[in-house]
């Protein structure tokens, strides 16, 4: 039997009877700022508002260093979404290379070239946060990009072929609350 591990995203806070999450021992950083090319209805890029802006290998690397010297134990490493929905990490894989020995690293990359999650592998992220749309007429409608269900299912299939972890997202209503194929 598998193991199901919950996460409470850090920038909010949350307690309850079952968790309370410590928003200093684990940071968002964005690589795009507050810049999202694709802008699409999924978040606007509101996410992005909340992360500390790291938009050079040289500030993720100080700015790391520096969490590190404050008690941080992991980072979400995200960005605003290119036109084909994928954060534009490559540039990023070296020092995230460096960094990955000295603190955990979770990538929410977006729709990800298998190039990059190559080279996130490659590079020693502890996981991928990868959303899953179970329609294709929400990835389009909401996403905006030519893909389909199975071309989501490729990319959790090569994940697993390389040894990537991941640890998918099911976005449950993402089409304006309607549930549209999150069942299959």
């Amino acid at each position: 039997m598998k193991n199901v591990s919950f996460y409470a995203p850090g920038a909010k806070f949350y307690e309850n009877e079952y968790h309370k999450n410590n928003r200093e021992k684990f940071k968002s950083i964005s690589i795009s700022g507050n810049n999202c090319i694709l802008n699409c209805p999924h978040c606007g890029g509101q996410m992005l508002k909340n992360m500390i802006n790291a938009e050079t290998p040289q500030r993720l690397s100080d700015i790391c260093d520096n969490l590190i010297s404050e008690g941080c134990e992991g980072i979400l490493l995200s960005g605003g979404c290119n036109k084909a929905a994928s954060v534009d990490l490559m540039p990023f894989c070296d020092v995230i290379s460096k960094i990955s020995k000295k603190i955990k690293i979770a990538v929410h990359c977006g729709f990800a070239t298998n190039d990059t999650l190559l080279g996130l592998k490659n590079s020693g992220v502890s996981t991928v946060f990868f959303d899953v749309i179970g329609s294709a007429q929400t990835i389009k409608s909401i996403l905006g990009i030519n893909a389909d269900v199975n071309d989501y299912a490729e990319k959790l299939l090569y994940m697993k072929k390389i040894g990537l972890e991941c640890s998918p997202h099911i976005i449950i209503g993402l089409d304006y609350g309607k549930i549209k194929g999150e069942y299959a």
